[in-house]
């Protein structure tokens, strides 16, 4: 499913994995996800996409190492 999907991803941040969980315990409890939890569940595809990994890899191989820096410089 999309949120082990997100989870699961290497890059994903410990913050965005916690949040991921809580939509997903959210969803299986209620077995629907309300339009603002569908939205952040987009969101967070978006941020974890293949094209925003590579990204994050990128500013890795490049020495950054803060991931409050790396997260926003992956969306640009």
């Amino acid at each position: 499913w999309r949120l082990f999907k997100i989870i699961n991803n290497p890059y994903c941040s410990a913050r965005d994995k916690d949040f991921a969980g809580d939509l997903l315990t959210y969803y299986k409890r209620h077995r629907k996800l309300t339009a603002g939890r569908a939205r952040c569940v987009r969101e967070l595809e978006e941020r974890y996409s293949p094209e925003a990994c590579e990204a994050i890899q990128r500013l890795r191989d490049e020495g950054e190492s803060d991931p409050r820096i790396i997260s926003l410089k992956a969306l640009e």
